[in-house]
């Protein structure tokens, strides 16, 4: 057998193998030079047969690619040496230009994976297996993948970035709305609560988790009396509101709002929900309302004092009247006149002037009070000694009823004799005044341990008990103004003021028809209070 010949067939088979083998495969030679090369590798390459036997690597890629980079020709170099000295596959990626129209792959630049692994033959034959891999579809995919992932990423970021702002706007919002006083939410167009302030929890009593998401219908008729689905209506159609709110939470101190409702329309003019700011006014109704009450108790003082000057006028010349009536008749018949008659006429003249100077300190006592400056000469005084004054007053009084006293207080009081006469005085006229002819009139002084008690009663016709609440205010003559009798409703006012001086109380029981039953008190021990500002 021709072993030579053998051999030879044997290399001539395997190189037909090889060059059929699908893929782009070379057979290099250790001085790497060509050996053999796949059919694959030749078509796609683009290069003859009898261009590449013995031709070395370099050279081969050069020509594919004459742009290709010198610093690619230097790693593939390397790789293969490494192949060889190391003993194991080497791998590198490539880029280079293709200009073949094989159909396995387009013209243009590709992305290659190349591998150099070590064939040994025997002890001292080596080759490498140069073998290319077309991974520019894996490569683009990749780089599209990082593209995308890049902005994936930066999406990411934007959003976080976003978020962060948001939430720090929100934090700002909430900073901000929480100082105010106003009760601040936001509505949307659900009409659920997306957003409340710190002082609508707290005035509500409540926790976010009670109100977030919950409908603003609902929730609010809990709290409210009013109906305000309207107002949210109007609110969600892009029109302002302003409206008051009555709460019904104490119904003994209701609190009163003012609410406002603020549209949120966007760009294209859709409503996206609306802001609701309440405020409370409660104080704010209150004031107005005392307002219109210190207004109305304004118009009624002057009508008060219209009146009463009107009755000044009336009262003050009704006595003038008379005196110079009397004093004309004695001088126009003085000759004639016995003295029994001159006596009576000047009696009488001297009882208007009484009158008359009554009047005047009475007027002179509300200007003293007021300021302050109404006199007192405090001294300790027996309570008895105040009786025969008040019954001399009321005999001088034309028809007087017959006073009965009853007195069972033999102790000294401290306080100013002549005005506490001044109080029973003043009592005691308006129960002659008041009472129908031939009745009584008591005086009754009584004690206990703290105090003396004085009382003056009468049968005649009461007193309302719609006005009895203001008998003891400037100017008020309750009844009177309908009855016989006259005055300038100042007496009551300045016994309360000197009995609060004194510090005592004064207080009336009445009953229309039944009569009336006047009383004050006076403290046993020294209660004097000495300054005005103290009533």
């Amino acid at each position: 057998m021709d072993i030579s010949k053998t051999h030879m067939d044997i290399n001539n088979k395997f190189e037909v193998i090889f060059s059929n083998l699908p893929g782009l495969y070379l057979i290099l030679e250790p001085d790497h030079t060509v050996a053999c090369a796949s059919k694959g590798f030749l078509e796609c390459m683009g290069i003859p047969e009898s261009l590449i036997q013995r031709a070395h690597i370099t050279d081969i890629y050069k020509n594919i690619d004459s742009s290709i980079s010198a610093a690619h020709i230097s790693t593939l170099s390397h790789s293969i040496d490494t192949a060889l000295n190391e003993k194991i596959p080497d791998i590198i990626k490539m880029d280079f230009r293709v200009e073949s129209d094989c159909s396995s792959m387009p013209p243009g630049k590709r992305f290659w994976k190349v591998t150099n692994t070590l064939i040994t033959e025997g002890e001292s034959m080596d080759y490498i297996l140069h073998s290319l891999e077309d991974i520019t579809d894996k490569i683009i995919h990749e780089r599209e993948m990082l593209i995308k992932n890049d902005r994936l990423q930066l999406i990411t970021k934007k959003n976080k970035e976003a978020s962060m702002a948001l939430q720090e706007s929100n934090q700002r919002l909430k900073l901000v709305t929480d100082m105010l006083p106003a009760l601040i939410g936001y509505i949307g167009k659900d009409r659920r609560y997306k957003f409340v302030n710190e002082a609508y929890l707290q005035t509500l009593n409540i926790t976010r988790d009670d109100i977030i998401g919950k409908n603003v219908d609902e929730f609010i008729a809990d709290f409210t009396i009013n109906d305000i689905s309207q107002h949210i209506n109007s609110a969600l159609k892009g029109r302002m509101q302003n409206f008051e709110i009555l709460s019904n939470a104490d119904v003994d101190n209701p609190k009163y709002y003012e609410a406002m409702y603020l549209p949120d329309i966007d760009k294209d003019g859709e409503v996206r929900g609306f802001v609701s700011m309440i405020m409370e006014v409660t104080n704010k109704v209150k004031y107005y309302e005392e307002l219109s009450k210190l207004a109305s108790e304004r118009e009624k003082l002057i009508e008060q004092k219209d009146e009463f000057i009107e009755m000044a006028s009336h009262e003050l010349k009704t006595p003038l009247t008379t005196i110079k009536a009397y004093v004309e008749l004695i001088l126009l018949d003085m000759d004639n006149l016995d003295k029994a008659s001159i006596s009576e006429y000047l009696k009488k003249t001297n009882g208007y002037i009484t009158q008359l100077n009554r009047l005047i300190s009475s007027l002179l006592d509300v200007g003293a009070t007021n300021s302050g400056r109404l006199p007192y000469d405090f001294d300790y005084f027996a309570v008895g000694d105040l009786i025969d004054p008040c019954r001399s007053q009321v005999e001088e009084i034309e028809g007087a009823p017959m006073l009965d006293v009853e007195c069972d207080v033999e102790n000294e009081i401290y306080g100013d004799k002549q005005r506490i006469i001044q109080v029973l005085q003043c009592l005691l006229s308006n129960a002659i005044k008041y009472s129908e002819d031939n009745d009584s009139v008591m005086l009754s002084i009584t004690e206990n341990p703290n105090q003396v008690l004085f009382k003056v009663e009468d049968n005649g016709i009461g007193i309302p008990e719609n006005e009895l609440p203001h008998i003891f205010k400037r100017f008020s003559r309750a009844h009177a103004l309908s009855y016989r009798n006259s005055g300038l409703g100042l007496g009551l006012y300045l016994s309360k003021e000197i009995i609060s001086r004194h510090g005592g109380e004064i207080w009336a029981e009445s009953e229309k028809g039944k009569g009336s039953s006047f009383y004050f008190s006076l403290p046993k021990k020294n209660k004097i209070i000495t300054s005005y500002n103290q009533v």
